[in-house]
């Protein structure tokens, strides 16, 4: 048994290793310990692992936050620490943690000058331990030296299979790992066909697909994707969907294999599609259980109107209902073919060998016929309001406007626009609304990374009796924008902002191979993705103070309420 924790007290703290070791192993694992903190050191955090623990140390306080004394305990031990204010910081600042700020920690503390190493055993064991009293003795079991492994410096490739599928490629050394999308063109593009009548059938399609193909039920699916040890998830963007797969490289081939039989002979039985649809119905019955996202789906839906960037990916409980399994199938038949598909992969794998082993599995797939999945969005430019009573005891709100597509030239500008709103402790929203008036639980911005012209939104969670200061106070930050712009110190912050999230993001291979992906898809090209940040630094305070003036109107906006019934 091995594990670390940690102690960060107001006078300083200690980082403890300790574990129960077996008898006559204790030397070998010490050695295995320091050689895993120099291989740290050396080789610094593998792609994806930051990203994988921070989500772990969010998740934890998000279940802590349940219970009221463990709130409380929370913010007395920050109280006396010298600001009960340091409990939102710290999580902040979590977000902006990237690699270098690991290995820069690890430089500084986990070294044997500043080690303490504490031992209890049996005294008949003494012997045993008689060569590890002294620190000069744990410091000959460090192992150092060593080059960093870098990413490869070729950067994104991008090519084709045999069948023309367009194949985007990046080479990553320092993981045993690959991540490969596997996307189609469309989704819930192809659902606003007949005015969304079967809202939700491309959810359901891609549901029944991973219960069952020619040759596999869907428990020998699962079975095989648990012994090669990969993650397989299904995935609807707005406008495109398919499956993400993380996975060793040496189990590449095989789990792209059963990709491809749940792409191409999935046996969308009428059973199968009846259990998905129970389910699916089911999860769409406790929408309102969650009224942060539920003020979402109703925003959407009075912004974009007839669009289907309005539609909710696992459609409604009517729309559902009325899919036959005969439109599931022609569904699956007239968009799931290789000229709606793209392909990413990020990881350690070569080119020629990743080349191979999909044309191997899907370069012999036909064409089939692309499908265009450009519809502009052109809705009423009009103000608009719902309001839906919840039994539920706080308010969430959701205020905002259609924003810039990104394949927009504002894109880069209301990126660092957004940030400015939202991005931190001192931006507008929370330093207004909830530092200074303490209006609400929550509040923060954001905007769709879509193809067309997408949603830019303000959610706020607060008290009932808030409710209409908290809009109110929504809509003076936005006129004091208009009115007043931005500073340029709000500008430069920003966009280091922005480029170190950048950072953070990219640490992660999954999100690499879907960001490749999308700019290719979109028609940007995937090597713009790489020069991202250098669009940010380019934008101008009086760039962001036009696009300000062009989106943002306070006479048009759309605001969706969801809460309790109205005293």
């Amino acid at each position: 048994d091995i594990s670390a924790d940690i102690f960060a007290g107001r006078f300083g703290g200690v980082l403890v290793i300790s574990g129960a070791v077996r008898e006559n192993n204790f030397g070998k694992t010490i050695k295995m310990i320091f050689e895993e903190i120099e291989r740290l050191k050396r080789n610094g955090i593998r792609p994806g692992e930051i990203q994988r623990v921070k989500a772990d140390i969010v998740r934890e306080e998000e279940k802590e936050k349940m219970k009221v004394e463990n709130a409380a305990m929370n913010l007395g031990h920050y109280e006396t620490l010298g600001d009960y204010k340091l409990y939102d910081r710290y999580y902040e600042a979590l977000k902006r943690v990237i690699d270098q700020d690991l290995e820069n920690v690890m430089e500084k503390y986990i070294h044997t000058d500043n080690l303490v190493v504490c031992v209890y055993y049996p005294e008949s064991a003494a012997k045993e331990f008689e060569p590890y009293r002294n620190k000069k003795d744990i410091k000959a079991l460090v192992v150092s030296g060593g080059e960093r492994i870098k990413e490869s410096p070729e950067g994104v490739t991008v090519t084709a299979l045999v069948n023309g599928v367009p194949l985007i490629y990046k080479k990553i050394d320092d993981t045993d790992m690959v991540a490969a999308n596997f996307m189609f063109k469309g989704g819930l593009a192809f659902e606003g066909v007949n005015s969304g009548y079967f809202k939700g059938i491309t959810n359901l399609m891609m549901e029944t697909m991973m219960k069952g193909t020619k040759n596999m039920s869907a428990e020998e699916i699962a079975e095989k994707i648990d012994e090669f040890g990969a993650l397989v998830d299904s995935d609807i963007k707005k406008d495109y969907y398919g499956w993400d797969v993380e996975v060793l490289r040496n189990n590449f081939d095989p789990v792209c294999g059963i990709i491809a039989e749940i792409l191409r002979e999935p046996s969308l039985t009428l059973a199968e599609m009846r259990k998905e649809k129970t389910d699916i119905k089911n999860r769409i019955k406790r929408r309102k259980d969650s009224p942060g996202s539920y003020v979402g789906k109703i925003f959407n839906e009075l912004l974009f109107e007839w669009h289907h960037y309005g539609f909710p990916a696992s459609g409604e409980e009517a729309t559902v209902n009325r899919i036959p399994s005969r439109e599931m199938r022609n569904h699956y038949r007239t968009y799931v073919n290789p000229s709606n598909m793209i392909i990413s992969v990020v990881g350690n794998i070569e080119l020629e060998k990743a080349k191979n082993i999909l044309n191997e599995h899907f370069g012999k797939w036909s064409k089939g016929v692309s499908q265009n999945f450009h519809v502009p969005v052109r809705i009423t430019n009009t103000k608009k309001y719902v309001r839906e009573e919840i039994e539920k005891n706080q308010v969430h709100i959701m205020l905002g406007f259609l924003g810039p597509s990104m394949r927009s030239g504002d894109y880069a500008v209301f990126r660092v626009l957004d940030t400015i709103m939202s991005g931190g402790m001192d931006s507008r929203l929370f330093t207004e609304i909830r530092e200074k008036r303490n209006l609400c639980y929550s509040i923060h911005s954001g905007f769709d990374r879509t193809m067309e012209r997408g949603a830019f939104r303000i959610y706020g969670a607060t008290a009932p009796e808030n409710e209409e200061k908290l809009i109110e106070e929504v809509l003076n930050v936005i006129r004091d924008l208009i009115k007043n712009g931005v500073t340029e110190k709000e500008v430069q912050t920003a966009k280091n902002y922005i480029n170190g999230m950048y950072k953070i993001g990219f640490q992660d291979y999954m999100a690499q191979a879907d960001a490749y992906l999308k700019y290719e898809m979109f028609g940007l090209g995937a090597g713009k993705v790489d020069s991202f940040p250098e669009d940010i630094n380019k934008v101008t305070k009086e760039e962001v103070d036009r696009v300000i003036k062009k989106y943002f109107n306070t006479d048009r906006y759309t605001l969706a309420v969801v809460g309790p019934k109205k005293k």
